[in-house]
């Protein structure tokens, strides 16, 4: 497939100009639409042949449903590229706040502060690839993302279990058959074994059930 046909959504793209559709919370330099993710993906269903999603999850309020919105507008077989914290680097269990990132020069000189967007998540690969539990995995990995800083990622490197890796990164895709999700399958699955409520079964539990007031009434019948 030629790539320049690829339709790709580029969601929180900030000043980023990959991707023919680029959402921002707030308007950018790149993006094309301003939209709260908060609310859902504002496209059709299986509109996308990838979807870009960096340092976004960290910030929801609603994980699971905006990955079931990222499943829905892609297409069969789409790609979703996923960049968020890890919850091991060892300096998130040092610095006292994890949202001092809107104090850096360049992000309050471009944009202003939105008050709702705050860090709320960590995650390690383990939690990525159950909260994704519907895109067939095809890589997780750890990242270092701050590049100038070559002296102290070397150190970093070194730490036992990620803990000098600042983020993760998950790349999936969406299976070429139509899946059903797999918590709506189990619930169907329920639903179709399950023996029917029929009016025999309401009839019993009327016939059973005392009115409110009656037992008070009985005993002062039986006085």
């Amino acid at each position: 497939m030629n790539s320049d046909k690829l339709k790709i959504l580029n969601i929180g793209c900030g000043d980023e100009f990959y991707g023919t559709d680029r959402i921002d919370i707030q308007k950018t330099k790149a993006s094309t639409k301003e939209w709260d993710i908060e609310k859902g993906i504002p496209y059709n269903n299986n509109v996308f042949d990838e979807i870009r999603c960096w340092r976004i999850l960290e910030h929801l309020k609603n994980i699971g449903f905006f990955i079931d919105e990222c499943y829905r507008v892609l297409k069969n077989g789409g790609r979703i590229d996923v960049i968020t914290d890890n919850a091991g680097y060892i300096i998130f269990h040092i610095k006292t706040d994890h949202n001092d990132y809107i104090n850096i020069k360049n992000y309050t000189e471009n944009y202003s502060r939105n008050v709702n967007d705050h860090h709320r998540n960590l995650f390690v690969p383990s939690h990525l690839k159950y909260l994704f539990y519907n895109f067939n995995i095809i890589s997780i990995n750890y990242l270092i993302t701050s590049k100038k800083r070559w002296i102290r990622n070397s150190i970093l490197k070194l730490l036992p279990f990620h803990l000098g890796y600042e983020e993760i990164r998950l790349i999936g895709k969406k299976p070429m058959a139509v899946v059903e999700p797999v918590a709506h399958s189990l619930i169907k699955e329920f639903i179709e074994n399950s023996e029917p409520f029929v009016e025999e079964d309401l009839k019993l539990v009327t016939e059973k059930s005392t009115p409110l007031g009656s037992g008070n009434a009985e005993v002062a019948k039986r006085s």
